[in-house]
Order: structure tokens, then C-alpha cells, then sequence
């Protein structure tokens, strides 16, 4: 069925928030001579009506000589992609509302993550706490944190309490 048509009436993409045709990503990288793509909020109309979310690129041919002789599309299915993008805001939104202090350090130590319940348990919020290495902003006490770092490499986990001190000057053991 496809063969013979016009590109944009066998493929046609919408912007899946307005509805609104988007223009082929082949047509513009014919026109721009470059690789070009869409933005990540695109679906294709499938033959019979359904919307599958894409992700896609278009980008032109040029024989030996430097002509452009037609161009290459391709889409991608990021339907997988983006349920699994989805789980992971549910999750994250779980985590960040969580009463309990959820902090995520990356290997040197450093905040990359600080919930809700980090900031009724220590009192700084994720702006102040994120970047900052967790032990020089909780001021947990060094032999603490030594045990419990030789305990994580030698084992593999760690059992036991740490004394932190809040952003007041309170002490709290954990």
C-alpha cells in the first residue's frame, strides 16, 4: 500500500501533546542537509489509527559526487522506554514522600539524592544537602563511619547505628 505515496501521508507523525502534524524528520534533513530528529514527544499513526510514541531521525543520502539523492528514516519504538520512565517517576515520587530519610551517595561519598523525610530528620532541604559528602554534613563521628566502611567492604553490609547531627546542632542517632 505504502509504495508510490508521498512519505508524510504513509508515515504521519503528530506531537503527541497538541495533536498538531509534525513535519517529517526526512523532509527537514533533505532541506537542512543534515541529520536531524524529533523531539522525544512524538507518536507515528499507525494504518489503522492506533499512536505508537517514537522517537525517530531523518537523514539525507549523497551519491559519490555530493548529490543528494534521497534520505533515510527511522523510527523507534520508545513505548518499553518510556513505561519503564514512568515506573521510575512512581517510584522516585514514592521515595521522595517517604517519612523515613532515604539518602543516595555516589561512590565518593557525595549527596545525589535527599528526600522529604531526610529534611524532617536532619533539617536541611535537597538544595543544601545535594553535592555535600554525607559524613561532613551529618558530622557523623569517624570511628563510626570507619567500622561501618570496613564492615560494607569486608561483608557487604553494615549493621548498627551512627550518630548524626541535625541541621540545629542536635545530635540523633540513627
Amino acid at each position: 500500500d505504502a509504495v508510490g505515496q508521498r512519505i508524510g501521508t504513509v508515515f504521519v507523525v503528530r506531537d503527541e501533546e497538541t495533536d498538531a502534524t509534525v513535519e517529517s524528520p526526512t523532509t527537514r534533513a533533505m532541506r537542512e542537509r543534515r541529520i536531524v530528529g524529533l523531539n522525544s514527544h512524538t507518536v507515528l499513526l499507525t494504518k489503522n489509527g492506533s499512536r505508537i510514541p517514537v522517537g525517530d531521525s531523518g537523514a539525507p543520502v549523497f551519491d559519490a559526487a555530493g548529490e543528494m539523492v534521497g534520505a533515510v528514516l527511522v523510527f523507534h519504538d520508545t513505548s518499553a522506554l518510556r513505561s519503564k520512565d514512568a515506573e521510575l517517576r512512581r517510584l522516585k515520587r514514592m521515595i521522595d514522600l517517604s517519612q523515613d530519610a532515604i539518602i543516595v551517595t555516589d561512590p565518593e561519598r557525595r549527596i545525589v539524592s535527599w528526600n522529604l523525610g531526610a529534611k524532617e530528620v536532619y533539617g536541611w532541604d535537597a538544595g543544601e544537602a545535594c553535592g555535600r559528602v554525607v559524613h561532613d554534613l551529618l558530622r557523623t563521628a569517624s570511628s563510626e563511619v570507619e567500622k561501618k566502611e570496613k564492615s560494607l567492604r569486608d561483608d557487604g553490609w553494615w549493621e548498627g547505628e551512627l550518630t548524626h547531627t541535625h541541621k540545629d546542632g542536635r545530635m540523633i542517632r540513627c
